[in-house]
Parts: C-alpha cells; structure tokens; sequence
C-alpha cells in the first residue's frame, strides 16, 4: 500500500510543473508587455497620509491589472492553457511588476487632498508560464480565494467612500464625528492588512513560501478577524511541509468563516499528507455540502479514498468530478490509477489517453500508461511512453526509475543501471532505486558495488526486511561463499 501511495503522490505532484513546459519553450524570447495606469484618492484631514497614498497606488494597479487581463487571457489562449476567469484575474494581480511610479498631490477647494499616482508596470510572458504551474498544484483554492479577496478589497473601498460622505455630512453640520473617524481608522488598518494579503498571493506565485508567510503574519497582525489570512499561512505552513500548523490555520480560519469550503478543502489535503484519510474525507464532505458542484473538491475526495485503498470510491468521485467538467486532465490521470490498481488495465489505458488528447504534453499520462504497459510485460510500449515523457521533462525522477526496471524485465541491465543512477542524481533518498540497481550490480556480478547501494538503501529505510536479505546475500556472495 505504500508504494501504491508513492505512485499516486508522485503522479499527483508532479501534475503542475509540467502543464506548460513546451509553451514555454516556444515563448522564451517573448518581450515583457507593459501597462500604464493611474489611480486617485482624495484624502481628509483625519485620514493617515501614508495609507492615503497607498490607497490610489493600489487604484492605479488594479487598473493595470484590468489591461494585463486581457493580455494574459489572450496569451494563455494563444498558448492551449485551459484557464478560468478567476485564474486570469490572479495572475493579471500578482505578476504585474511596477517599474515606474510618480506621485502628484494638490489641495482641493475643500482643503482635502487630492492624491494621484501615475505607474508603469510589466507582465513577462515567461512569468506566466511559472506563475500557471504553481497555479495548478491548487487551482481549486487559490485563485478563488484571491477573488475573495478582490471582493473582500472592493467592498471594504465601497465601505471606506460611504464613511467619508457620513463624516462630510456631519462636519457640514456642525455635528461631532469621533466615532465615525475612530471606524475610519479601523478601516485604514483592514485595508493596510487585504494590501499585505494582496502581498501574499504575490509572493505565492512567485514561488517565495518564506515572504508568503511573513505577508500573511503581518495581515494578521493588521487585522485578527481576517479569515483568509489565516488560509494563506495555513497554504505557506503546507507548503513547508508542517501540515500540523498548517491545519491550526486552517482551523482559525474556520472558525472565523465557518463556510469556507477551500478551508474544509485545504485542512483535508493537510489531513491526507499526515495520512489522516478519514479525517480528510470528513472535511471533503462538509466542502462539498457548502460547494457541491466543485469539480477538484470530487478530485480531492477521490485521492484520499485511493490512498485509504478503497478504489471504488475514488473511481465514483472521478466520475462526479468528470460530470462536471470532462475537460480535466488530471481527473483522468487520477482515475487511471484507481483503475490500475483494481486490475482493469485497459480502462486505465483509456483514462490515460483522454488525458493526452486534453493535453498531449501531460508526463504523468504518459508514465501512468507506460507503468500500465510495463504491468502487461509490453515493455516496448513502456519504454516508448518513459521516453515521450523524459523528452517533455529530463529531471523525471520517476520516469527514469520506471524505466529502468523496464529495462531490468528486458534484461538490459546496463540501460537499467543508467536509469536508476540517473534517478537518484535526482532523488539520492529513494531507497528502492539502490536495491533496484544494485539487484543489476548482483546480476552482473560486481558485488562490491552491490553491497553498497544494499547497503544505502538499508540506511535509508531500516527496518524494510527485503534490503538486508539482498544485503546479506550480496555480501555473501561478495566473500565467495
């Protein structure tokens, strides 16, 4: 079952930093575009100059990002990505780099402050293309949280105008405003922390977990009772691996808004890491109450219910997802593995080649049908699939393992040698790939470098029974007896 586990992770993974990589290489030379945009703010006397100013900064972003949308839609078109609208307006908020910024303030006959910046801004088109793989390792959860996020921004611009007209009207007559500036001031410190939010989800995409999580730390530290700040910390804990803390997160989260089914959705992926199955199943269901038509949340479930080993419940939740969306690749990826394991080959084989109809450059497809094809002993069309995916990828690890032990079933051992060294150049903490290669070093009767990787793969998982066996045999054989 552990293995089994392996295989579905490693196929899982791996999803996201593949989707995009031939794009990528016919669009290396493609020039950044550039966006002007400028954004206003009238600022009161009671209001804090510095936040004022961030104010219209933000204003002239947004509708940098409102350009750099249309530009990244027609791009990610132009390119066969499949990207919702919710995708688009995440990466046109997040890759914009701000390369110009001027600042003009004049007082107005009120004796406000009128505040305008003016900024120049770029998009890289390779940027995207980064910004698209890590997009999918959780596409269900991050770009619908940013768009709550945009929504949580505009209310809180809408809520902050109203205020202001309230204390106009009251200074007009003569009325006091104290309260009404105090819940100004609050609403400085609310909009201060969706900005360091706003952060977050930039440094996300950007691939920079540890200025993730101090954005998120200072947005909760601007505001307690922001609910997707916690989320954020939760998914930078995640993604460091400390799924204890992650879940606390998530936890505070939930207990701020209680119908949040990304919430529900991320504490279950915490959950089936720590290999809580039940525990992560629990929490797909509630998701799935609040979101019932969430295609990834059917995903989500289905992978817990494989690596708990119960396939027909993984195989049904495929199913419900594909209903709602048949365009998902990596749904077809999944069930093919739940197929795999239930012994039917040749749906399995059918699943894997929707996927490459979607998307002919999936890797995973291509090592899900080729393991498939290996388990058949049609060791040629595995070894043909390894390769199309080692051509799309070259840093595979498990591509290289799988077909090295293709290699091994065709009793071309030096081949499989080549393979298992080059997985482990790879992932030098893969135990299986040292007893593999060295079963071919035993075969070829070179021992001594037997006795070794035996010996490494032991050190690595002591208490596997079947490596001290082969290690024991080889270092018989080794001494000649």
């Amino acid at each position: 079952m552990k293995r089994k586990r392996g295989f579905l992770r490693v196929i899982s993974a791996a999803f996201a930093a593949l989707m995009m990589l031939v794009a990528q290489a016919s669009m290396v030379c493609a020039a950044a575009k550039t966006f002007s945009a400028t954004g206003e703010y009238t600022m009161s006397d009671y209001e804090t100059p510095e936040v004022a100013e961030q104010r219209a900064f933000a204003y002239a972003q947004q509708r940098a990002a409102e350009q750099a949308g249309v530009y990244i839609a027609s791009y990610t078109k132009s390119t066969g990505a499949q990207i919702a609208e919710d995708e688009v307006s995440m990466l046109a908020g997040t890759l914009l780099e701000v390369k110009r910024r001027e600042k003009r303030m004049e007082k107005t006959p009120s004796g406000d402050i009128h505040i305008l910046v003016e900024i120049t801004a770029d998009v890289d088109a390779s940027a995207i293309d980064r910004a698209l793989n890590r997009m999918q390792e959780q596409k269900a959860d991050m770009a619908a949280m940013y768009a709550d996020l945009q929504r949580d921004i505009r209310r809180q611009e809408k809520e902050n105008e109203e205020l202001k007209q309230k204390i106009a009207a009251l200074r007009a007559q003569g009325k006091s405003s104290e309260e009404l500036v105090k819940e100004s001031k609050a609403q400085e410190r609310e909009f201060l922390s969706n900005q360091k939010l706003d952060e977050s989800y930039k440094a996300w995409t950007a691939g920079k977990t540890e200025e993730m999580l101090a954005a998120a730390n200072e947005a909760i530290r601007l505001n307690p009772k922001n609910a997707i700040a916690y989320y954020n910390r939760g998914i930078a804990y995640h993604i460091k691996g400390e799924f204890d803390a992650a879940i606390a997160d998530y936890n505070r989260a939930l207990a701020i808004s209680p119908n949040d089914a990304m919430a529900y959705n991320n504490r279950g992926l915490a959950y089936k890491y720590k290999g809580m199955y039940d525990e992560a199943i629990a929490d797909y269901n509630r998701a799935l109450t609040i979101s019932p038509n969430d295609a990834m949340l059917y995903n989500n479930r289905g992978n817990a219910y494989q690596e708990k080993g119960s396939y027909d419940l993984a195989v049904e939740d495929y199913n419900r997802a594909l209903a709602i969306n048949p365009n998902l690749v990596l749904v077809y990826v999944h069930r093919g593995i739940a197929y795999f394991y239930k012994g039917e080959h040749d749906k399995a084989i059918a699943d894997y080649n929707r996927a490459l109809a979607i998307n002919p450059n999936c890797v995973e497809a291509y090592i899900g049908r080729g393991s498939v094809y290996f388990s058949k002993g049609e060791n040629d069309k595995a070894i043909a699939d390894f390769n199309h995916a080692l051509a799309i990828n070259p840093d595979f690890a498990w591509a290289y393992f799988m077909r090295g032990r293709t290699y091994v079933a065709k009793e071309q051992l030096d081949a499989a040698v080549a393979d298992f060294s080059k997985m482990l150049a790879i992932r030098p903490d893969f135990a299986d790939a040292y007893m593999f290669r060295g079963m071919c070093y035993a075969c070829m009767r070179q021992f001594r470098l037997a006795v070794a990787d035996f010996e490494q793969a032991a050190r690595l998982d002591p208490n596997n029974v079947q490596y001290k066996e082969l290690l024991n045999k080889a270092r018989a054989a080794m001494n000649g007896r």
